[in-house]
């Protein structure tokens, strides 16, 4: 961390050779956007301007981790932006990969992470392309990103709407909801809906057999089917917990990142083996087999996982990833904790709120969720947004669904799409032979309203009949 002047003008700094046209570089930040502070660090930032044209359009990609490549290299977007002679830009969030704001990730230097600070560095963000990169002082900005950072560009359009032309919010998690209690609802509801009740049954007996094996301290078993790293202490109630929690914790990952086919796949052989084996052992070996293959073994251990998220120095274990800032974002401000409190799902109703609020306590004592949340609410509005220009699209079967919208459109100019037969973030990703007809026309209904936001026209048709060539 450097001591300089307390300037607002933003500086930049290349770093290592392009890729493929991208570049990577680096523009300094205000370490507080609010607080006066003189300090300034260096945010990375990577940029494509192979096809741009003066006036052209600047597309932004918010991240928030290491997911750069598809969309600096590819994707829909990376597309779109090449036939519209446009500025491709990705902005990593602070304190991920290498944007690191202080020396380490210790509770102090956290306080310099939240919404609000990230949604101030795209502020300057933008504001430094316009001053710094010639020809785009008229141009057209579009944000788009996926998840947490699809929320980040809503509220950054709700923020800032005359920096921000548009977003495409790709399975945006806008509700600040501290229990999220349809998540474990969404993922029985998903494998219900594509394996049947049989599918949805294996899940549901393999886990009420496995309290039977913790209630009869059957650790050996638990140990050896479920590929744990130690034995399953029984009598210790966090532990218990946290293995029912990341299990099926494995199982939302799993969804998020599979396609329809690769479901439906796994359903005919869970059910399959439920046939010939016990239920239990059907998802063990699923779980081996499929969903960790190359995993050795997995330490869910309650005090190991404290441990590790503790780590408060950059390349660590707990920092590299992410996992300990995401976690301090949850447990100051987004809640969004994924319980089993619902009624109807298979997981049984080991990992309710407190599982989760005694972890926030244990990373970081005297945390500020309840005030913090709250802020959240009255900020920006939950699911009842002021915004416009925003086209929401979601996967039928992202198993975070309920934190975004889907429901029905927001208002007239910001619509919403529920993708049947998809999960996660799917339709931002490049094109593939293997995209279906309703993949294919999200994809373009996208491309419209982006159109339509940069040549200011009066509706999503009329841009639509330009993308297929019809005069208007």
């Amino acid at each position: 961390m450097r001591n300089l002047i307390p300037l607002i003008l933003v500086t930049f700094v290349a770093s290592g050779s392009a890729l493929n046209g991208t570049q990577t570089k680096f523009i300094e930040q205000p370490l507080s956007h609010y607080m006066g502070l003189d300090y300034k660090w260096d945010q990375r930032y990577f940029v494509n301007a192979d096809y741009f044209l003066n006036g052209g359009p600047i597309f932004i990609y918010i991240g928030y981790g290491f997911e750069y490549y598809d969309v600096m290299y590819r994707g829909e977007v990376f597309n779109f932006n090449k036939e519209l002679n446009g500025l491709l830009f990705g902005l990593e969030h602070r304190f991920y990969g290498a944007s690191r704001p202080t020396r380490d990730a210790s509770y102090m230097s956290l306080e310099y992470l939240t919404v609000e600070q990230a949604l101030a560095d795209i502020a300057e963000f933008i504001q430094f392309i316009k001053d710094n990169y010639e020809g785009t002082a008229n141009s057209k900005v579009i944000l788009y990103g996926e998840r947490y950072g699809s929320a980040l560009a809503v509220w950054a359009r709700q923020k800032y709407p005359h920096l921000v032309d548009g977003v495409w919010a790709s399975s945006a998690y806008l509700s600040p909801v501290v229990n999220h209690l349809s998540l474990a609802e969404n993922i029985g509801r998903t494998f219900k809906r594509i394996g049947g009740q049989q599918c949805y049954d294996v899940f549901k007996y393999a886990f009420e057999t496995l309290e039977v094996l913790v209630w009869s301290n059957d650790t050996e078993t638990i140990k050896t089917s479920l590929k744990q790293c130690k034995d399953l202490e029984v009598d210790n109630s966090q532990d218990v917990n946290w293995l029912f929690l990341n299990l099926v914790q494995v199982i939302q990952n799993y969804l998020q990142r599979s396609s329809y086919q690769d479901i439906e796949t796994s359903c005919e052989k869970l059910v399959e083996d439920a046939e010939n084996q016990k239920y239990f052992d059907s998802f063990s070996n699923w779980l081996s087999n499929e969903v960790h293959p190359n995993v050795f073994c997995m330490n869910f251990n309650y005090n190991d996982m404290v441990k590790s998220y503790r780590e408060w120095e950059w390349e660590t274990v707990g920092t590299v990833g992410g996992a300990r800032q995401d976690m301090w974002l949850h447990c100051n401000q987004l809640g969004q904790f994924a319980t089993s409190e619902a009624i109807e799902q298979p997981f049984g109703n080991r990992f309710k709120l407190h599982v989760f609020l005694d972890f926030c306590e244990d990373l970081f004592p005297n945390t500020r969720l309840e005030v913090e949340n709250k802020k959240m609410y009255t900020t920006y509005g939950d699911r009842n947004l002021n915004v416009r220009n925003v086209f929401f699209t979601n996967g039928e079967f992202d198993p975070k669904i309920t934190l975004g919208l889907y429901e029905k459109d927001l208002n007239q100019d910001s619509p919403v799409v529920v993708i049947p037969l998809h999960t996660t973030a799917r339709d931002i990703k490049a094109p593939t032979n293997y995209d279906s007809p309703i993949l294919k026309e999200v994809k373009l209904r996208a491309r419209a309203n982006m159109l339509k936001w940069i040549l200011e026209l009066e509706s999503e048709e009329e841009a639509l009949n330009m993308l297929k060539g019809i005069q208007i």
